[in-house]
């Protein structure tokens, strides 16, 4: 492995990369949780596309905030979990 200028691994072909992603298991766990947020995000984002009112603005908005809230809600319970 070598570092670059920056210190962020590169792996050449005598250094094979055996470490896992680091949250690749969160994203595992929590894939339901997070394509249905995911679902619901899109869905918000085509009504704000489709019809630019202040009523879907808003609502894309206000979504778009507690979408993440909800996001950070299951990685702290996973983190709780694990540990």
């Amino acid at each position: 492995m070598v570092l670059t200028a920056k210190c962020h691994p590169v792996h050449g072909p005598r250094s094979p990369r055996t470490r896992r992603h680091q949250h690749q298991d969160w994203f595992d766990d929590n894939d339901a949780d997070i394509s249905n947020l995911l679902a619901e995000k899109n869905g918000q984002h085509k009504a704000y596309m489709d019809l630019r009112t202040d009523a879907t603005t808003a609502a894309f908005f206000r979504y778009r905030r507690l979408g993440w809230q909800r996001l950070w809600e299951i990685q702290d319970a996973w983190m709780i979990q694990k540990a």
